[in-house]
């Protein structure tokens, strides 16, 4: 019995490492956005430039690989069990 509290412990803990790690990365990858459009208002459009690809990485990475790619698969397995 102790076995199935340790180890539905351990799943909702990756599941919210993952979650929060989603989060993080989407958060910074939308900052980012920001700056690089204050950036480029502001004259600094290579500089504004480079941190919209970098911003758009952020996302992709946040939302797409991340989010929706592990996080998604992991809810719905909870969902289901």
């Amino acid at each position: 019995m102790e076995e199935l509290l340790y180890d539905s412990l351990g799943e909702l803990l990756a599941l919210a490492g993952t979650a929060a790690l989603s989060a993080g990365l989407t958060v910074v990858g939308l900052v980012t956005e920001w700056a690089a459009f204050q950036n480029a208002l502001a004259g600094q459009t290579s500089l504004g430039i480079r941190e919209l690809a970098v911003g758009g990485l952020l996302l992709y990475v946040g939302l797409y690989l991340v989010g929706y790619g592990k996080l998604w698969p992991q809810v719905r397995d909870r969902q289901g069990s």
